[in-house]
């Protein structure tokens, strides 16, 4: 973030403040600087200057300044530091937060395992088209390596263990798109939670890892329809894995 001196010993901010328009004078300095902050101007981490130089930059109270300075970490996109070295911060992007929101959704019964499980039928297979389309040499070896230690570990592994988990991972980075990383992350580490406790009929695993292999084949081969339907097949099963899992756990 660049700065300028004001020539009083103060600090400006290097942005080009916008005349504030007839609405609540709070909700445009705070709508600048969420600009700034979604356009990059603002990066992670990046100190804002002090309440008195920002609100004379922006030709407002420090009272309203506060305000729109709140709203923006009620956002999650500042965060105030006290003590020694605090002041206001841009945050850092928390990409557990989305999960950690999910976690909490199940256990308070505004969402449900199976409800996670749909929306993987959705984008799941989809991912696996795409890594077949894009998988480098590098990524094929990760996908590989993961299924070498599921395989290794079949009879002790649990339904959740983070081999299984991490194999779904690699799929979604060898896509070179991070949304679709976060979205797995997001999703699979609640299911994991919530279905660690559960039991499943033997040969779970081993057939977790027999679709694993047919997923890892199709990317390999670079075939994204099969990637996709063995995908989808994949999913499915782990669905009906997961409702019979329940059910028997609510007897």
């Amino acid at each position: 973030m660049d700065e300028m001196d004001d020539g009083r010993g103060g600090t400006m901010l290097d942005l080009p403040i916008k005349p504030l328009k007839y609405r609540r004078v709070s909700e445009e300095v705070a709508d600048q600087l969420r600009e700034a902050i979604f356009s990059g101007k603002l990066k992670p981490g990046d100190r804002l200057p002090s309440e008195r130089d920002l609100a004379e930059q922006f030709g407002v109270s420090r009272l309203v300044l506060r305000e729109a300075l709140r709203s923006l970490e009620q956002m999650g996109l500042l965060v105030v530091k006290r003590g020694y070295g605090g002041g206001t911060f841009v945050s850092q992007v928390d990409k557990a937060a989305v999960s950690q929101s999910l976690s909490a959704m199940i256990r308070l019964g505004e969402t449900s395992v199976d409800d996670l499980t749909e929306a993987r039928l959705i984008y799941e297979p989809e991912i696996a088209r795409l890594a077949a389309e894009r998988a480098t040499e590098i990524d094929l070896a990760k996908i590989k390596t993961l299924l070498e230690e599921q395989r290794t570990t079949l009879s002790t592994q649990s339904f959740g263990q983070p081999t299984n988990l991490s194999f779904h991972r690699a799929i979604a980075e060898a896509t070179k798109n991070p949304v679709l990383v976060i979205l797995v992350d997001a999703v699979m580490d609640p299911v994991r939670e919530a279905v660690q406790h559960l039991k499943f009929p033997r040969g779970a695993n081993k057939k977790i890892l027999t679709a694993h292999e047919r997923i890892h084949r199709a990317i390999k081969q670079h075939k994204p329809e099969l990637a996709y339907k063995v995908m989808l097949q994949h999913v499915l099963e782990v669905r009906e894995m997961l409702k019979r899992a329940l059910a028997k756990s609510q007897r």
